[in-house]
């Protein structure tokens, strides 16, 4: 059996060492799963003050460097152009893979009838920040967050969206839908994906059965970045969604 082609893109700014975690995390990932995938493993460097070299990273397959920072939207959908693959995981610097995280997500990916797959993500006290994400009257919601992972069911979740902090993508639905859209110029991208995912009939999937570290909002910042997009996806899909729940 043939292997997937896997492009993973990373971006990142600075954070030397949280991205060498990350790396490191990821290069046990792959080699669980080297069996089914030829993976790539694409960085880009975000504008940092010092440029990325090559022996600082030795899992990195390719290094990209803006010398001008640019949004998530218009990294992943520059890494989804630069390469022919089947699949794409774009991760955020911030995030270390369970070394059997790609396991599931890969199962899950292999379903005709799903075109996004996430992965559990725990804050390091081991409570929940992602387990797939549903949607409110007023927003997304990122559904148990803080519970206890072990008070969690372990079977897949199928939800209207999943985060792109880890996120695993077919290549070609990527293309087809224009990728990311960079409007968002921080945040809600990832969403905005999923939901068009879901109106062109493929579903999401977010992965349970083992954790991983997210340790979130890493960017300076984040919450003044954030409103803008919030504001843009409010006026683009408002009364455009089903309602999970009604917080």
């Amino acid at each position: 059996m043939d292997k997937a082609r896997l492009t993973v893109i990373i971006p990142s700014k600075g954070l030397e060492d949280l991205l060498t975690e990350c790396l490191t995390a990821l290069s046990v990932a792959l080699s669980t799963v080297c069996d089914r995938v030829d993976a790539h493993v694409l960085l880009f460097d975000n504008g940092s003050q010092q440029p990325y070299r090559h022996e600082q990273f030795p899992e990195v397959n390719e290094i990209i460097r803006f010398d001008q920072g640019r949004s998530f939207s218009e990294v992943c959908n520059t890494g989804a152009r630069a390469r022919g693959s089947d699949l794409l995981l774009l991760l955020n610097n911030d995030v270390f893979l369970h070394p059997e995280a790609l396991v599931e997500m890969l199962d899950l990916i292999q379903l005709d009838s799903v075109g996004v797959v996430g992965t559990r993500l725990l804050f390091a006290d081991r409570t929940i920040q992602h387990a797939g994400i549903v949607m409110t009257r007023h927003r997304p919601h990122h559904d148990f967050r803080l519970q206890r992972t072990e008070t969690v069911s372990r079977a897949p979740r199928f939800c209207p969206a999943v985060s792109g902090a880890a996120m695993m993508i077919r290549s070609d639905l990527y293309k087809r839908l224009g990728g990311l859209l960079e409007d968002y110029n921080f945040g809600y991208e990832d969403i905005d994906f999923c939901l068009r995912v879901r109106r062109a009939g493929f579903r999401i999937a977010c992965a349970q059965k083992v954790d991983s570290i997210h340790l979130e909002s890493q960017t300076p910042e984040r919450i003044v970045l954030d409103r803008t997009a919030r504001m843009l996806f409010k006026e683009q899909w408002d009364d455009r969604y089903s309602v999970d729940l009604l917080l």
